[in-house]
């Protein structure tokens, strides 16, 4: 289904009303470990102790937890902040966690639809693991690099991909970015604000590890897409022409752009590419050495040339692998669609007898519902004898 700009308005408004609610929220919020209260126990040497949760249960940390805290806030401060804000696209991703770069696969899209400025507002889907979640989250990026490159020489292309690959700012409306990666993002300086968070993440990640969830990273993909930085070029171009002040104003994309942007997802060749691009950056922004860390990064670049060599040899290896498979994963999923479907008409009528409801009445209920014919649901019942 196509998107319009509305739909996007209408996201946008609903993520507004998302945001508010979590504000006030936050104003009830307990057992937070402020700035305040770590120095005040630091200085003072004593166990802290907190609630735990709104059931009346404590937690307390000592003298020496309370310094590792220390320790973690140090560390991530040399580790990602310098005199520049945001951290390079490809630092992003080498510093995130393994389990949120393989969850980041779960994610189906995510949609570039407006622009104010120097940042990128998307639309990225939930994977739907979370109960009760949204089915989208707003992530935002804020590239530190656009005003360079609008003043810079060269292709608006090269320049707006340029500005995709360098320094970047962002924040994600997520759980895991709120309660494991924003204090963090503010520490090492690449958090897009507000909301802006000054409470350590004592339960979930007090070692201050990990970098980026899984939405952004799936965000960061797409920033690598041929179709974004043709959208972002044109951008550039419009606000290098503007009158006026730099970063006024907002733009939603006009429909064109926007099914572009719907289809752009990232590959392991624009990995490649980026990779070029990047290099070629390096040499010529000296500022970029002391945000990338050296020789560390170097590293992980080497690491990266290394893993894009070993997929692209398992990717010729698996074509044959997949066609050989394809027709057992078939049988598979056809099985495993059975055993949920039993199961769900056990559910139907374990409810029905736990209810005192009519057995036959619920099954024609579910019947309609599921879109199943009745032979097909009779069938089953005197197959697995339910």
């Amino acid at each position: 289904m196509s998107q319009t700009r509305q739909d996007f308005v209408l996201f946008e408004r609903a993520w507004s009303a998302v945001r508010s609610a979590n504000r006030e929220a936050r104003t009830k919020g307990v057992g937070l470990l402020t700035p305040k209260l770590l120095k005040q126990h630091l200085d003072s040497g004593e166990d802290l102790t907190l609630r735990y949760g709104r059931s009346g249960l404590t937690i307390t940390f000592t003298p020496a937890e309370l310094q590792e805290f220390e320790k973690a806030i140090k560390a991530a401060r040399g580790k990602h902040k310098s005199n520049l804000a945001g951290v390079p696209l490809m630092h992003l991703e080498a510093m995130s966690s393994a389990a949120d770069r393989t969850r980041a696969s779960d994610i189906r899209a995510s949609s570039l639809y407006k622009t104010k400025g120097d940042t990128l507002y998307f639309r990225v889907t939930a994977s739907g693991e979370t109960v009760n979640a949204p089915r989208h989250y707003q992530v935002r990026v804020r590239l530190e690099e656009w005003g360079d490159q609008m003043s810079d020489t060269g292709s608006y292309l090269q320049r707006a991909k340029r500005a995709c690959i360098g320094r970047l700012s962002f924040d994600c409306g997520c759980g895991r970015h709120q309660f494991w990666y924003r204090y963090l993002a503010g520490v090492g300086n690449y958090a897009v604000t507000p909301p802006g968070e000054k409470d350590f993440p004592k339960i979930r990640n007090p070692k201050l590890t990990g970098c980026c969830c899984k939405h952004v990273l799936k965000t960061l993909k797409v920033l690598k897409s041929g179709s974004i930085h043709a959208i972002l070029a044109k951008e550039l171009e419009r606000q290098a022409g503007a009158k006026g002040f730099l970063g006024q104003g907002r733009r939603f994309l006009k429909v064109d752009d926007l099914q572009k942007a719907k289809l752009a997802r990232g590959s392991a060749k624009q990995d490649a590419d980026m990779l070029a691009a990047y290099r070629e950056f390096h040499k010529a922004k000296q500022a970029f050495s002391k945000k990338i860390g050296g020789e560390r990064m170097r590293r992980q670049i080497m690491l990266l040339e290394q893993d894009l060599r070993v997929r692209k040899a398992r990717e010729r290896a698996l074509k044959s692998a997949i066609r050989a498979e394809k027709n057992q994963a078939s049988r598979q999923m056809e099985a495993d669609q059975h055993k949920a479907l039993v199961q769900r008409i056990k559910d139907v009528l374990e409810m029905a007898k736990t209810f005192g409801l009519d057995r036959d009445k619920a099954l024609d209920k579910f019947t309609e519902a599921s879109g199943l014919a009745p032979e097909v649901v009779k069938s089953i019942i005197e197959k697995e004898g339910l």
